[in-house]
């Protein structure tokens, strides 16, 4: 077999014949240095006899320096580690030559006798004078030094770079929860959106946080919620989420999605899902407005705030009267604050209890239920008693005595529960209820002092004016009314 990168490839010999190491066989060149045949003087890799003692190295050139302008020993030969026998400290013979095969392998040099050091070894174990230390030129560390000091730094500084704009996002939004535990709204206002600053004001994000507070307790903890995709944001993107677990003394742990957006440069919370919270911040904000209109008698602004369902129950002219007549009945409205939420929640709908505060009265509280209209959180129900005392048996009373007022017998006994209508035939209620030739009803009003509510009963007094013979007569209507099912009913009537 030859090899390609020898010249003149290996020797061959004919089969079956020894391998003489120091014969060659006819037409084969001699073996090339430094693999000479035994006996014969060595050379250099050049065909210069090498002077006696010193050994080939064919790596460097005739009067060449070793590596790094070092000069070796005069009467040092050249190995590539060190010593005979260290070229073997790597694996197999460096560079192609044949290790002693009497030497010991050491690393980078014959270990050194017990009571001497390395440095007073001979090349082959002879005690000798310690080397003079070569003259070495130290330029070409301090450049590579510098190189590698340049290229970390840059490295370094766009690692560090990136990582911050990676965390950037979640800064913020750990910034959030931070000023919501510590109670800083301003400062978590200041965090929000252009888009959620729209939508509320400082005020009411204030009072929407505090009532969270009140409600479920204040933020004790913060954190990000486990799962590799907790946190998702690509370097670059201008927008990212972090799934995030606020925990409140009193609901516990509540887990939601914290959006964040890149405005000019600086990262805003977009959007809070409403699980984080319990509520949506819209709803609440609404909600807040409502009470603020009722504390302030604008009975205007908190109609505007109920939703069709509710407004297709009462007119704006009967809800303002009616709130007119729960100042007077039950005193104006000096508190409402939120004091519960109702289960399942979500971005489109919302049930929140309220207590409802007045002067006469005291607390009340009811549910809110709310959900969107047109883009707009509304209010779309209320509970009956939570504005005030039921003024349910207050219309049905009115309403009965403004019929006989007018003579409209048939409306008035319709009014009646069906035990009265039971004992009295229409024309016999017309009979008892129609005044004699000269005399008239002239109006009637609700004595607002005597009315009262007790579970399914309740008591009114009507001041009725009757006109005898031209001159005005206040009587009185003392009616008594019943539940009958949902609906409220007359169940006594007696004009005195």
């Amino acid at each position: 077999m030859s090899n390609p990168n020898w010249p003149g490839g290996y020797p061959e010999y004919p089969a079956g014949q020894p391998q003489d190491p120091n014969t060659t066989p006819a037409g084969q060149q001699p073996y090339p240095a430094p693999y000479q045949t035994p006996g014969s003087q060595p050379l250099n890799p050049y065909g210069t006899p090498l002077d006696p003692g010193q050994t080939a190295n064919p790596y460097l050139p005739p009067g060449a320096n070793p590596p790094y302008g070092q000069p070796a020993g005069p009467s040092q030969p050249m190995y590539p580690y060190g010593q005979p026998g260290n070229e073997t400290t790597q694996s197999g013979p460096p560079y192609g030559q044949p290790a002693g095969p009497s030497q010991p392998m050491y690393p980078y040099g014959q270990p050194a006798a017990p009571s001497q050091p390395m440095w007073q070894q001979g090349p082959f174990g002879q005690p000798s004078a310690p080397p003079a230390a070569p003259k070495r030129s130290r330029t070409w560390l301090w450049i590579t030094l510098a190189v590698v000091v340049v290229l970390l730094a840059g490295l370094g500084g766009g690692a560090v770079f990136a990582f911050q704009q990676l965390q950037a996002p979640a800064n913020v939004a750990v910034q959030f929860c931070n000023d919501l535990k510590t109670q800083d709204y301003a400062g978590a206002y200041g965090l929000l959106g252009s888009s959620l600053q729209g939508q509320y004001t400082a005020d009411q994000f204030k009072q929407g946080s505090q009532i969270l507070d009140t409600v479920e307790g204040p933020v004790t903890a913060c954190k990000q919620a486990s799962g590799s995709n907790a946190y998702s944001y690509s370097l670059g993107a201008s927008s990212a989420t972090l799934s995030a677990v606020i925990t409140r003394a009193k609901q516990g742990d509540l887990t939601g999605t914290l959006h964040l957006a890149s405005q000019n440069g600086t990262w805003k919370v977009s959007a809070v899902d409403t699980s984080l919270l319990g509520v949506n911040l819209g709803a609440l904000a609404t909600a807040g407005t409502f009470c603020q209109a009722l504390q302030a008698k604008d009975y205007s602004t908190a109609y505007g705030l109920l939703g069709s369902t509710a407004q297709s129950q009462i007119s704006q002219a009967d809800f303002q009267a009616s709130t007119v007549i729960w100042d007077q009945l039950d005193g104006p409205v000096t508190g409402c604050t939120l004091t519960g939420l109702g289960a399942g929640n979500s971005d489109t709908a919302a049930a929140l209890t309220v207590s409802l505060t007045r002067q006469t009265r005291g607390a009340q509280s009811g549910s809110l239920g709310m959900d969107v209209e047109g883009g707009a959180w509304k209010i779309s129900q209320v509970d009956s008693t939570l504005f005030g005392t039921d003024l349910d048996p207050l219309i049905v009373g009115t309403a009965f005595c403004d019929a006989i007022v007018a003579t409209k017998f048939d409306v008035a006994y319709a009014l009646l529960t069906s035990d009265l209508q039971g004992q009295y035939s229409k024309a016999q209620f017309a009979g008892i209820f129609r005044l004699p030739a000269g005399i008239k009803y002239v109006s009637c009003a609700p004595k607002l002092s005597t009315y009262k509510v007790n579970g399914s009963d309740a008591d009114l007094d009507m001041t009725v004016k009757i006109n005898n013979g031209g001159t005005n007569e206040n009587h009185t209507f003392k009616l008594a009314l019943t539940k009958e099912g949902t609906d409220w009913k007359i169940s006594g009537a007696e004009l005195s």
